[in-house]
């Protein structure tokens, strides 16, 4: 039987810290592709990978409660107060062997969402620059 990875076991830490309350995210990779066709292409189209690039967002509950992660109002300060770059790591916290998904970036955006009755959330996009390390 295979060892599913099941997103409950996903932990997504900023400068070493677990984001707190977080209940989903989402990790892309793309390629740009340049096209390199030719009058040698024998008819068909041609392309080069060129350029990678990465985003990472995530979402959560809103809380009062004070906790030992970011949480929605220490992701509001970092974007407000600091452009410096984060760390960032994706962790399968799951048995047996951890894949870690990490490096540095930027958090670029950050917002809260609410309405009467129902509870508050939040969501965050981080672009990664440079290097991402698959380990």
């Amino acid at each position: 039987m295979a060892n599913e990875l099941l997103s409950k076991t996903m932990v997504i830490t900023l400068d070493s810290s677990a984001i707190a309350r977080s209940t989903g995210w989402t990790f892309n990779v793309d390629k740009e592709p340049i096209d390199v066709t030719s009058f040698d292409s024998n008819g068909w189209k041609e392309f080069k990978v060129d350029l990678k690039e990465a985003e990472i967002s995530f979402d959560g509950l809103v809380s009062r409660e004070s906790n030992n992660g970011f949480d929605y109002e220490a992701l509001l300060s970092s974007i407000i107060n600091s452009d410096a770059s984060i760390s960032y790591a994706l962790t399968d916290s799951g048995a047996g062997t951890a894949t870690v998904i990490s490096g540095s970036g930027f958090l670029t955006n950050v917002s809260a969402t609410g309405s009467l009755g129902d509870k508050q959330t939040y969501s965050g996009t981080i672009k990664p620059s440079g290097t991402i390390s698959l380990a």
